[in-house]
């Protein structure tokens, strides 16, 4: 049992059984022997096992958990599930492959190489890379990617669109807009 020297009980209060060094103030409330403030009596998020919850934090979220584990079960992921890098239409879409050979820290794989991995039915190398030929990050049609063999090709890709863009800035089909610092199309 914890320490419990020193600490007065007020009326209506005991110690709670199950959950050792806290006091059971009575409907579903206690408080904690060694912590300031209050915490309810919740079912757990992940198991339904009685779980305490700071009720401080009861604003950020209404889910309790009994241990690590539960918490922690939530934040892993099943393969094959999706996430986009860095907001839907800004970056990749990865996806969640633990045992992909080139897998990052967090055992995801970007779609695009996914999608020409199974096209060609081999893993990419790490120096060959994808090209969205619409630069649409999230449009991973078959018919939008093109694979490279290095940087060096995937550069000169993006290098050509550069030239492009200069000519229609020439030819007045598209201008800079100072204001907004965006390239538009007049």
């Amino acid at each position: 049992m914890a320490n419990t020297k020193g600490v007065r009980l007020m009326s209506g209060e005991s110690w709670s059984d199950k959950f050792p060094g806290y006091i059971d103030k009575g409907n579903s409330l206690f408080r904690s022997s060694h912590r300031k403030g209050y915490f309810l009596l919740m079912k757990c998020y992940v198991c339904g096992a009685d779980a305490l919850k700071d009720k401080s934090n009861l604003r950020k979220s209404d889910r309790a958990f009994c241990s690590k584990k539960c918490r922690y079960s939530l934040m892993e992921k099943p393969n094959g599930s999706k996430k986009f890098k860095r907001g839907k239409s800004l970056g990749h879409v990865m996806i969640k492959q633990k045992n992909h050979p080139f897998a990052n820290l967090m055992g995801d794989v970007a779609e695009h190489r996914l999608i020409i991995e199974k096209h060609i039915g081999r893993y990419l190398l790490p120096s060959e890379y994808v090209h969205h030929i619409n630069l649409i990050k999230d449009d991973n049609r078959l018919e939008n990617l093109v694979l490279f063999d290095s940087h060096s090709g995937h550069f000169k890709a993006h290098g050509s669109l550069n030239r492009c863009v200069s000519t229609l800035v020439d030819r007045n089909i598209i201008k800079y807009n100072r204001d907004l610092d965006v390239y538009e199309v007049v």
